[in-house]
């Protein structure tokens, strides 16, 4: 999306820049010289910028709204913030695989009759551990 934008706003430059441009010689001189044919480069009609500059403007006013909207609203996110949400998901889903095998290794998961621990019954208890319902009732 910043590509997009940039260049959106790149392009809206050049085409307002271009409007304006004459040819020079290598030394600086303007091409109208006395030596040169008189002849403009990339001439435009009036009427073709009269036209394009607000269509250009209306590009860009959308192209920034369109940002704004979705990243407010849209749910997009820098890619910073990306890496730092998996990184915090990452370390909570490591967090609580640590939490079911403490308790599969306590023998708290074990049912009566069962030499081995239940690991679904490990998983649910540290969910439930972990959750703010347990905080609140734990005080």
């Amino acid at each position: 999306m910043k590509r997009i934008v940039f260049g959106l706003s790149l392009s809206t430059a050049v085409a307002y820049l271009v409007g304006g441009v004459t040819a020079r010689d290598l030394d600086g001189r303007y091409a109208n010289s006395p030596l040169k044919p008189k002849v403009k480069i990339m001439e435009i009609p009036k009427e073709t910028k009269a036209a394009v500059k607000p269509a250009l403007w209306g590009a860009a006013a959308g192209a920034i709204a369109l940002a704004i909207v979705g990243f407010n609203w849209g749910g997009w996110v820098t890619g910073g913030t990306a890496e730092t949400i998996a990184k915090n998901r990452a370390a909570k889903a490591t967090y609580a695989s640590d939490q079911s095998r403490f308790i599969e290794k306590g023998g708290w998961a074990t049912m009566p009759g069962s030499t081995e621990p239940d690991s679904a019954v490990a998983r649910a208890c540290a969910q439930t551990l972990g959750s703010e319902k347990a905080v609140d009732l734990r005080g």
